[in-house]
């Protein structure tokens, strides 16, 4: 069944690659191939889910099944008998044959390759099957939890793995990235394909606007820190790039007052603590990788305004308690300490406060989409979204649409509007993944740093060897190398072979060769990544452009209708002077007449109504210019880069 669902999550991605297709579109291949394993060439709705799940190990709601049925039929390619769907004639190619085997490969190498990373880790995978339902269990932790779909969360089916595992595909991907950008490839087919099955999960999402232009999106603390760069490049290339993209579909992007305040305390906090032995936290870490000193943290906190606005974040004023509005926020502090574990009480007052704040934006409301809501409260912490789902799930204004979405909800449903608009954003959303998943936990540092303590009380380390082990930027990476993550794994000997390693790293002759090495290795990779990111700027710069264009056309083409309607009565006015009203407005009527005619013509053959007319000539004329710069571009070869126009 893990096989079974990868393979399907990479068609999907293939299926992307054809064209401009609407969510459900990516469907079909899938709902073709129920109809013609059915023995009866019939197939209902209930029967194509059930062999979407059972044969593709996809999860759909049926609801989305019907639909792409109902498609088919108003296609001519179905009839609809009674509950039943029939083909019409022989049932269609759809190159699923084809497509699977492409997708296989991509799954076979991304598997061989995992299977023998796990080899030089502490805890190989036994079999093939184990590796599959790691790589499954990994994916899964990537869904669209803003919606009502947040109990189901992914199309995937089910799996039992442990925390090692996610581990070591944490630590699997980032040496793909690293050293075989080509696997990296084959793996990123699968998460762009479970990207494109997340809108699966709410068919909705098809018709609900291209952009976010009635959207405020507030930004909790930690996702601002990590825009910032202050919690090392990963997460800040994510993070840019999804707010980004936000606002280029129309999103603002803005934080509270009191958030403002958070985040310049949270800096100062890291000032004071980065040179200390016992200072811990991504910012310190990432601090002292970076090689910043205390009063460089201090200076970027007093100049957080001019930051905030370098990074397009708008600070706006903390909205006043209204009564009307305001959210029980004892009961609201119980969610959150039964999902959310505080260091910092002040941290759970700040976020009481903002998804107060966030009620009282949208004033009653009740959105029925992201794009509807008015204002969001984006975080990258799930456990705080999910405490605010849970408490608002009670309540018109929220039951929908939770005031809190996790940065990858915003990221993924951001992508799924314009996906040839931001190419790279998928790889950097699961390189972030990974840099997260691979810190170890509080519970595990203290532990680690308690047992270190004890061998230097007992002799078993020297006291710099202790030091070492405090202050060293390499420490994290050993820990979790060392145990994958698990707190069973700690023993005074791991300690002992950790410190041995650090101290080794700095030996001078070592670090020399190991930095000379890495020097070239980086740019090698340095020089291949600028020559990607040059190709993938210039697309995305050609399909904003080409979006534009397409807008344009399409609204010169509502303009030119309006005027022949309009001129219609004119005319009749003109060539009539002095008749009855019926004759005057004959010209107008026959204009709406031929319109009327036209529209229905188009939306009985085509599926194209009235209202889809400016969005079909808007896609249209995108898709046929981009197409028309990478022809220019690329010459001949440039084809193969968008689907025929």
């Amino acid at each position: 069944m893990a096989q079974s669902s990868l393979v399907s999550l990479a068609i999907l991605k293939v299926n992307l690659d054809r064209g401009n297709l609407e969510y459900l579109d990516y469907l079909r291949p899938f709902v073709i191939e129920a109809l013609r394993a059915s023995p009866s060439g019939l197939v209902t709705e209930s029967q194509a889910t059930d062999y979407l799940r059972d044969t593709f190990g996809l999860r759909i709601p049926s609801r989305a099944v019907l639909l792409t049925l109902k498609r088919l039929a108003r296609a001519r390619i179905l009839r609809r008998e009674q509950n039943h769907y029939k083909a019409v004639g022989p049932i269609p190619d759809t190159g699923f044959v084809a497509s699977k085997a492409r997708a296989e490969r991509h799954i076979d190498s991304v598997i061989a390759e995992l299977i023998r990373f796990s080899g030089t880790t502490i805890a190989p995978f036994a079999s093939r099957d184990a590796a599959l339902d790691a790589l499954l269990a990994f994916l899964s932790e990537f869904s669209i939890d803003c919606l009502r779909v947040y109990l189901q969360g992914t199309t995937l089916p089910p799996v039992t793995t442990d925390d090692k595992a996610l581990v070591i595909v944490s630590r699997f991907i980032q040496d793909l990235a690293r050293s075989n950008p080509e696997r990296f490839e084959s793996f990123m087919v699968v998460v762009q394909g479970h990207m494109l099955a997340n809108a699966l999960l709410c068919p909705d999402l098809a018709k609900l606007p291209k952009t976010f232009s009635n959207l405020t999106i507030y930004l909790d603390t930690p996702v601002v820190i990590r825009a910032l760069g202050l919690e090392g490049e990963a997460r800040q290339l994510s993070s840019c790039e999804t707010l980004e993209l936000a606002r280029r579909l129309g999103a603002g992007t803005s934080v509270f007052s009191h958030t403002r305040d958070e985040i310049e305390g949270v800096i100062r906090g890291g000032a004071d603590h980065i040179d200390r032995a016992d200072g811990r936290g991504a910012i310190v870490m990432e601090a002292r990788r970076a090689g910043k000193s205390r009063s460089d943290l201090v200076l970027e906190a007093e100049k957080l305004d001019d930051l905030l606005a370098e990074y397009s974040i708008e600070i706006r004023r903390t909205p006043k308690h209204i009564a009307e509005f305001q959210i029980d926020e004892v009961e609201f502090e119980d969610a959150l300490n039964d999902e959310v574990r505080y260091f910092n009480p002040r941290a759970r007052e700040f976020d009481i406060n903002s998804v107060r704040s966030i009620y009282v934006l949208r004033k009653g409301v009740v959105p029925r989409s992201l794009e509807k809501a008015r204002a969001v409260l984006m975080t990258s912490n799930s456990a705080f979204a999910h405490a605010a789902w849970k408490y608002g799930a009670r309540f018109d204004a929220s039951r929908s649409v939770s005031p809190v979405v996790t940065d990858f909800s915003v990221a993924n449903i951001a992508w799924l509007k314009a996906p040839m608009g931001a190419p790279e954003l998928p790889a950097r959303e699961i390189l972030a993944f990974c840099y997260a998943a691979l810190q170890p936990s509080e519970p595990l540092l203290a532990a680690f740093l308690k047992e270190a303590e004890k061998l230097e009380a007992s002799g078993g380390i020297t006291a710099r060897d202790h030091m070492l082990l405090r202050v060293s930027v390499h420490t994290n990476n050993a820990l979790m190398e060392h145990t994958l993550g698990e707190k069973d794994e700690l023993s005074p000997e791991r300690v002992t072979v950790i410190a041995e390693q650090l101290t080794a790293e700095i030996q001078e002759e070592e670090r020399a060769r190991r930095e000379e090495e890495e020097k070239r290795h980086v740019a090698t990779l340095t020089e291949l990544g600028t020559l990607s990111s040059r190709e993938d700027t210039m697309k995305k710069r050609w399909f904003w452009r080409a979006h534009r264009v397409g807008r344009a056309i399409a609204v010169i083409c509502d303009v030119l209708l309006l005027g022949a309607i309009g001129s219609s009565y004119f005319l009749g006015l003109i060539l009539t002077p002095g008749s009855s009203n019926w004759v005057r407005f004959l010209p107008l009527a026959v204009v709406i007449l031929a319109v009327s005619a036209a529209t229905a013509i188009l939306g009985f053959a085509k599926g194209v109504w009235l209202p889809d007319i400016h969005g079909k000539i808007r896609d249209r004329v995108r898709l046929f210019v981009y197409h028309c710069a990478m022809r220019v571009i690329y010459g001949e070869e440039g084809a193969d880069l968008l689907p025929p126009g």
